[in-house]
């Protein structure tokens, strides 16, 4: 599979870690990983820092951790993770668009900007070329919305964080953490994936490339097809 070499270079230099939000005052830290409520967690926290929300809360400037070494030690760790299979059916849905000559803001004929770097993305593909996409493409060259959600939470094999919610139980696990955060307010409402089971929409041979290219979250946050 084909893709940029500068674009490779670009996402094997940002491949290790993802982004983390810390709240230095109640002592915490919130590992973004994509496609998992992020939005919904970023409202609380950008609530919680005082910070201004603009048009979007993913324009709103956090303050970052690079490097979560021991000075962190004492804080609390938290993240999120979702159903390999139903993450990507989510990815999918919200980076391609069904009009290939589709351009805004956010998209180039029908590829969201985030993914319009790769040559294997097209408007208006069929969700099994996507999946054959995605899964052609190892982790150290693959955007944030579909690389494993492990290298968000994981360095190599020692977890970073205290407590990791389930994005299909997410009200009564955001629930817990916004009781440890001593958060005041509610927690946001969640989208989903067009209310649709996705499951649906997987024949075997691509359920078999998806347990391939996400064995290790599979397997670490125990999920199944």
């Amino acid at each position: 599979m084909e893709i940029h070499i500068k674009t490779a270079i670009s996402y094997l230099m940002r491949s290790s870690g993802g982004s983390v939000i810390p709240n230095h005052e109640k002592r915490y830290l919130f590992f973004v990983v994509p496609k998992v409520a992020c939005s919904s967690w970023k409202n609380v926290i950008a609530n919680d820092l005082r910070l201004s929300i603009g048009c979007t809360v993913h324009k709103t400037k956090f303050p970052q951790v690079f490097r979560v070494g021991r000075k962190y030690d004492g804080y609390f760790k938290f993240g999120f993770v979702r159903n390999p299979f139903d993450r990507l059916w989510s990815c999918f849905n919200h980076k391609i668009h069904r009009n290939e000559d589709h351009n805004s803001n956010n998209y180039k004929n029908g590829v969201a900007n985030e993914l319009a770097k790769y040559y294997c993305f097209k408007g208006g593909m069929s969700f099994p070329d996507f999946v054959e996409a995605v899964c052609g493409i190892p982790d150290y060259f693959s955007d944030q919305h579909f690389r494993s959600q492990h290298t968000f939470l994981y360095k190599g094999k020692k977890p970073l964080t205290s407590f990791v919610g389930r994005f299909e139980q997410i009200q009564e696990d955001a629930e817990k953490v916004l009781k440890i955060i001593d958060y005041r307010g509610s927690f946001p409402h969640v989208m989903g994936s067009r209310n649709l089971d996705y499951s649906d929409f997987y024949s075997e041979k691509m359920r078999k490339l998806v347990e391939q290219r996400y064995f290790s979250d599979l397997r670490l946050f125990n999920y199944k097809f």
